[in-house]
């Protein structure tokens, strides 16, 4: 069993939603607003960020924290279905692209938009700022370019099947890129 401590607008727990469906791998979802700061999660993980992800099986719980620390334990403990591809060259590009989408999709525009729109209302921060939505707007074009460019040359953003990179992808361009 797993228990998923996310937020919903957050993408790299997006990310883990996605890849837990696939995995078709049953999971409980929780709600946490890492602003808040409860002890109850910080227990969890001192660094107070989502997602964490827990995992009970035989009376005991491991919890694990920080995203691609997370995939990778639930890429090598549940291998179906593969989601990186069999070629070494293969996975090298599956994971240069989830790479790509979850540091430079996510500064250059994710977290431009979705910060300033999104987390800064809900935790209080006060309104977005007009500079970084305006960046956010802009930058997104060359990446729906590149998107595109993968798109006409493949039928996934990685190759022939549907693999972490899509996922990333759909997490990053889900929450509001």
């Amino acid at each position: 069993m797993y228990r998923l401590y996310h937020h919903p607008l957050e993408p790299f727990c997006r990310l883990l939603r996605l890849l837990l469906a696939e995995k078709e791998l049953p999971a409980e979802f929780i709600a946490e607003n890492p602003w808040e700061r409860r002890e109850e999660f910080l227990a969890l993980t001192p660094a107070g960020d989502v997602p964490v992800l827990v995992v009970v099986e035989e009376g005991r719980e491991l919890v694990l924290a920080e995203t691609y620390a997370i995939v990778e334990y639930l890429m090598e403990t549940q291998p179906r279905p593969d989601l990186l591809g069999q070629a070494p060259e293969a996975r090298a590009e599956v994971r240069r692209l989830a790479g790509w989408f979850g540091r430079k999709f996510y500064d250059e525009v994710t977290r431009c938009l979705v910060t300033e729109k999104a987390f800064k209302r809900l935790s209080g921060q006060g309104g977005p700022d007009s500079t970084m939505l305006r960046a956010g707007y802009h930058n997104i074009h060359y990446h729906l370019d590149y998107i595109s460019y993968l798109t006409e040359r493949r039928s996934w953003l990685a190759g022939a099947s549907l693999t972490l990179a899509d996922l990333a992808a759909a997490a990053q361009l889900s929450a509001g890129g």
